[in-house]
């Protein structure tokens, strides 16, 4: 699925009052472009790419501060770098929904004009994340539409998390830069 269709289908289905969190990569710059944010205590973004896997920490952090639900948009990488946070998660009840670009590359970084051109950077495929989850006490999914992305957010909101849904985005589309550009 398209990442900016995936994103509005998120955004259509968490409560406005939701604070959401973002990790960096090339859904995040896609997200600046898709996802409506309703003012800086609900939407809170990393300034810069050094901080990768900092979005899931973060939606931990807005949980426990808020003592109520948030959101966490984040990439498979960013995920891979912070994976013991879902067990922090668990192990603390918290409500959080978190929210996983899966497009099987850390794209930014193969994107780069920096590395060689006779070849992908990387060359790995993605982990069943949802099952991953399961393992440390969440609910986890895995869905492939817009419409089963949106449905799953909103029975993650209805019913409460620690739920992790990973979505499967186009490990083939331009980026969010080439797509502002043209």
């Amino acid at each position: 699925m398209p990442t900016a269709a995936a994103l509005r289908a998120v955004r259509d289905a968490l409560p406005r009052e939701t604070p959401v969190t973002t990790d960096v990569g090339g859904f995040r710059l896609w997200a600046k472009q898709a996802f409506d944010a309703y003012g800086p205590e609900r939407y809170v973004t990393a300034g810069s790419w050094a901080g990768m896997g900092v979005g899931l920490p973060a939606a931990v952090g807005a949980a426990v501060g808020t003592g109520g639900q948030a959101a966490c948009l984040i990439g498979d990488g960013g995920l891979l770098m912070s994976l013991g946070t879902l067990a922090v998660a668990s192990e603390a009840e918290l409500d959080v929904v978190c929210v996983v670009f899966d497009n099987a590359d850390y794209g930014v970084i193969s994107a780069s004009e920096r590395l060689p051109a006779d070849g992908p950077a990387f060359d790995w495929t993605a982990p069943d994340f949802a099952a991953i989850a399961e393992g440390m006490g969440w609910r986890g999914e895995r869905v492939e539409t817009v419409g089963a992305l949106r449905d799953a957010t909103r029975a993650a909101v209805e019913t409460g998390g620690p739920v992790l849904v990973d979505a499967v985005v186009d490990p083939e589309e331009e980026t969010a830069a080439a797509a502002a550009s043209a």
